[in-house]
């Protein structure tokens, strides 16, 4: 005897209903990532940085989809907990590698936040430096180059500085969101029933 499903005409309709969950959550997650991409473009290297902090966080998400589906049941919560502390230790360490390098490369004067280099532009500036190591990177700006990095370091170390600051700023956001998904899926698992 045939099955009634067999005999009825597929409903596209239906199918659609039933998938729009779904199709609803993969279209706000591709477009939230595409959005990002307009970020990227931006001549302003925080909001860049954080246009693709966003960008590595879809990733993420995305990448995280199959071992949720895979480890998730109640003898998996311990290994989500590692996974949830490791990624939170990690995240903590990038986090504060982040504020540390923030504070010892960057000056703020006014609104502007003003990155310091690590190669003087000549001889001259490098004697200078060297004589006057006790003063601080503040005074060094405000009396000696009218707050203009530019006149004491090379531009390719202040960009150097600035990029790494931004990739540590970078790192500690798909590492966070490891550590949240991890302790979302434990959660999971921990109260699953057998």
């Amino acid at each position: 005897m045939p099955n009634p499903s067999d005999t009825q005409p597929a409903n596209p309709l239906g199918d659609l209903k039933k998938q729009w969950n779904v199709l609803l959550a993969a279209t706000t997650a591709l477009m939230a990532t595409i959005h990002t991409f307009w970020e990227l473009n931006s001549l302003d290297l925080s909001k860049a940085a954080s246009g693709f902090a966003t960008f590595t966080v879809s990733i993420v998400l995305g990448l995280m989809i199959l071992p949720q589906i895979k480890y998730r049941e109640k003898c998996h919560a311990r290994l989500w907990w590692k996974v949830a502390a490791v990624a939170l230790v990690l995240g903590t360490a990038a986090f504060f590698s982040y504020l540390y390098l923030q504070s010892s490369w960057t000056v703020k004067h006014n609104d502007t936040v003003l990155y310091i280099g690590s190669e003087p532009v000549d001889e001259g500036v490098a004697r200078f430096l060297k004589e006057n190591q006790g003063l601080s990177n503040e005074e060094l700006l405000g009396k000696y180059a009218s707050w203009d990095p530019g006149l004491i370091w090379t531009e390719r170390s202040i960009i150097r500085r600035r990029l790494v600051v931004a990739g540590v700023y970078v790192l500690c956001t798909p590492i966070f969101a490891i550590a949240m998904i991890a302790v979302i899926q434990l959660m999971y698992c921990a109260t699953r029933k057998e």
